[in-house]
């Protein structure tokens, strides 16, 4: 009682606050089944140069164990029926051949699925948009990948989702149609937030407000903790905290 008391404290303590330390650090220090949702995106390992400690390029064997270490972490700290929305794009393999990719949903979908706390696939969701990384002998890349994870409650999965939150108008007038408006689909356009937008920050990897703020609104209620163990720019922390969530 007395452990449950005090990791219910370290949550109280860090609720609602940026904590700039390794998430590895911080993750065992949350209570086991208390974050609502977590939408997150991982460092690719592929040398970007992010500020701070880490230069986004290690060994393979450790980048593999370090992301095995963290989904162990989030599917604990996720409550029954939680959802996690997984965002990646693509990493390159070691001592791979040049132009080799190797799409991080596949590397890490195992991680989701073993024990302990093994969560089932939900939906796969492609963020599309325009620009994009140009290449001179493969197509433009102009995709990100958004893996929706549901930890079961015993036998049954069963997360919340209100899709009235989140419905969008129809292209044209059908009496058969939902007069709301429609269920936005698993393709979501969304600008990348361009350099010098009101979204954009000294960090080199910023996701536009829109693509968060879908998954927030369609899969928490006011109240709900939203967890994002690499914050980057702090986009899910600033969309939950205007929508009224803790985080």
């Amino acid at each position: 009682r007395r452990a449950a008391q005090t990791l219910q404290a370290v949550l109280s303590t860090i609720e609602d606050h940026i904590v700039v330390a390794d998430c590895l650090k911080v993750l065992p220090l949350l209570p086991a089944e208390s974050v609502d949702l977590i939408h997150t995106s991982p460092p690719y390992n592929i040398a970007k140069p992010y500020s701070g400690e880490s230069d986004d390029k290690t060994p393979q064997h450790t980048y593999e164990r370090f992301l095995a270490a963290v989904i162990k972490e989030c599917k604990r700290v996720l409550k029954p029926n939680g959802s996690i929305f997984w965002q990646t794009g693509y990493t390159q393999p070691e001592n791979g051949m040049p132009g080799d990719i190797f799409p991080i949903d596949m590397l890490t979908h195992s991680f989701f699925r073993e024990a302990p706390n093994p969560t089932i696939l939900w939906d796969r969701i492609i963020w599309y948009y325009y620009g994009g990384m140009a290449f001179k002998k493969k197509f433009t890349n102009r995709h990100q990948t958004i893996l929706w994870y549901v930890k079961p409650d015993g036998n049954l999965a069963t997360p919340r989702f209100d899709v009235d939150q989140i419905r969008e108008r129809s292209r044209e007038y059908d009496k058969r149609n939902n007069l709301w408006g429609k269920n936005p689909g698993n393709v979501w356009e969304a600008d990348r937030v361009a350099s010098g937008s009101i979204e954009q920050s000294s960090h080199i990897a910023v996701f536009p407000e829109e693509v968060t703020e879908k998954i927030v609104r369609a899969c928490t209620v006011e109240g709900d903790i939203v967890l994002d163990p690499f914050l980057g720019s702090g986009t899910v922390a600033k969309v939950a905290h205007s929508l009224g969530r803790r985080w």
